[in-house]
């Protein structure tokens, strides 16, 4: 019936209508005689090519009815998995706003014992209020391990995300109070928030934030390392000179020891990498050791014990975490500062209180906590250790 040449001509038709949308267009195109390269297997489009190649207008007109009829259906069908479509996307959407509608940004400064210890005291004051993450809050935990930088970028992440932000540590606290002038921050494990420049009066919350201090009695501690050792004359103080919290500690020991008559040698180290060599070159010079709420010494305690012992330093921590290394802490319990800054947050959730109602609030309690087995090390007497009990 068709030449070669004819086929040849058929084909190249085929292979413009495999768009069936565009149908006219290729029309057009085969009528200018235009070729091109690409291939088609289809029955149903070579009887296509056909009749454009017959310029049969009646068998035309079937075929844009047909083509017309199949973009109906196309349009149909589309419409149909859009709004199923649609209607899955609001209902995960409400689904998600109801399971995790409240959300509590965490920023953490490091990890260790004590910070990890208040998380863990945060988080069950909120279960025994109801809020369980994933169900009725949602949390989003951040770290910065120990970075500054990193801080910031939290802070920024945090920013007109959350409706709450519990800030862990000094630094943690500075940084989101600095990026966050809105949304209410609650801070834990800051020894003095006027200091830190994160408040003006602890008693009345002037902005976004308040929450707990961890600010302990410097002289009790001194007291103890008198009664260990009464000949004692001069106490070491190693500390990271980038946290305010560990001035301030500073300045208070200093104070308690002029009283006292006994001089304080200081030593400041900017990571942890400094600590092993800085507690050497002290340990050399002091009759004993303070060490203070520093999130870089309490990181570092494991390097910081053997030397300790080695001295024959009786050393006196402000961190339980220290407990292990140390003769003596004389502190607060995390977990318990961590579920008083939860219920201050419940208090929120609830709408019973507004920043400004949230006075910043100290420790119920301090503990002393004596390492017999240090004591042993350090050849201290028994009847020594139970008087300070």
């Amino acid at each position: 019936m068709f030449s070669k040449h004819g086929y040849k001509r058929i084909e190249s038709v085929c292979i413009y209508v495999v768009d069936m949308m565009n149908s006219v267009c290729l029309v057009d195109q085969f009528n200018k005689g235009e070729r091109t390269n690409q291939t088609i297997d289809s029955d149903a489009y070579f009887l296509i090519g056909v009749f454009f190649y017959n310029r049969n207008e009646r068998m035309n007109d079937m075929l844009k009815q047909y083509i017309q009829l199949m973009t109906k259906m196309f349009v149909i069908v589309g419409g149909l998995i859009l709004i199923i479509l649609a209607g899955h996307y609001v209902s995960n959407q409400k689904r998600s706003t109801e399971t995790t509608g409240y959300r509590i940004g965490i920023a953490k400064f490091m990890d260790h014992a004590s910070l990890n210890a208040a998380v863990e005291g945060f988080e069950q004051a909120l279960s025994d209020n109801g809020l369980v993450d994933g169900d009725t809050i949602q949390i989003d935990y951040k770290s910065s391990e120990g970075d500054q930088a990193n801080l910031q970028s939290i802070g920024q992440q945090f920013k007109g995300r959350q409706d709450l932000i519990f800030a862990i540590a000094t630094p943690a606290a500075q940084a989101m109070a600095m990026n966050e002038k809105e949304t209410p921050i609650l801070f834990t494990a800051v020894t003095d928030p006027v200091s830190s420049q994160l408040i003006q009066d602890e008693k009345h919350p002037e902005a976004n934030i308040t929450g707990t201090k961890d600010a302990i009695p410097v002289e009790r501690s001194v007291n103890t390392l008198l009664q260990v050792k009464p000949t004692l004359k001069t106490i070491g103080f190693i500390y990271n000179g980038g946290e305010q919290n560990s001035i301030q500690q500073l300045n208070e020991l200093l104070s308690v020891a002029k009283q006292k008559g006994i001089q304080v040698k200081a030593m400041s180290v900017s990571s942890t990498n400094d600590v092993q060599q800085a507690t050497i070159n002290l340990a050399r010079q002091v009759d004993g050791m303070y060490l203070p709420t520093d999130n870089t010494i309490t990181s570092s305690i494991a390097t910081i014990g053997p030397i300790l012992t080695r001295y024959q330093l009786p050393t006196v921590g402000a961190d339980y975490a220290m407990f292990d290394y140390v003769l003596a802490t004389y502190g607060v319990d995390y977990y318990q500062l961590g579920y008083q800054t939860g219920e201050m947050a419940v208090q929120l959730y609830q709408g019973k209180a507004t920043i400004q109602d949230l006075p910043v609030e100290a420790p119920a309690t301090f503990d002393l906590h004596i390492n017999q087995s240090i004591a042993n090390q350090l050849n201290i007497p028994t009847e020594v250790t139970d008087q300070l009990k």
